[in-house]
């Protein structure tokens, strides 16, 4: 089972000249995995889902809260809760009610923005580590 010195050198650069091509092949595999182009192909319906929800979003804190212009027909609203309601010692029940809603909007939005985001993670290899906490000053 003696080899020559030849042989070795022979078997050496064979092994070298395979761990070259995986490695290569390897890089290959990488890059392909991290570039989000290459997602998009794949699911192109992730990136709709994502680009959709997101205009969504940017649309909700752009525009704000909504109030209707020109309204002519005041809700219906029962007789004791008249008086309630314009009585000088009443506590403020709209606007309690409005901080109620804006807070349930807020935590909902929050969590679609969650939502979507651990679906783009799960899509896109490599991508968790860069939608970290966001930076504070």
């Amino acid at each position: 089972m003696a080899q020559t010195a030849s042989e070795i050198v022979k078997e050496i650069q064979s092994h070298r000249s395979r761990l070259g091509k995986d490695l290569n092949d390897l890089q290959a595999k990488v890059k392909e995995s991290t570039d989000w182009h290459t997602h998009y192909r794949e699911r192109p319906h992730w990136f709709l889902g994502a680009a959709f929800v997101g205009g969504v979003v940017a649309a909700a804190l752009i525009a704000g809260p909504r109030k209707l212009k020109n309204r002519t027909v005041a809700p219906p609203v029962e007789p004791e809760f008249r008086y309630a309601a314009s009585h000088p010692s009443a506590p403020p029940v709209r606007s309690e009610v409005q901080r109620v809603v804006d807070e349930v909007k807020g935590a909902l939005i929050a969590f679609g923005i969650a939502k979507v985001k651990d679906a783009i993670t799960a899509a896109v290899p490599g991508l968790g580590p860069h939608l970290g906490s966001p930076r504070r000053s």
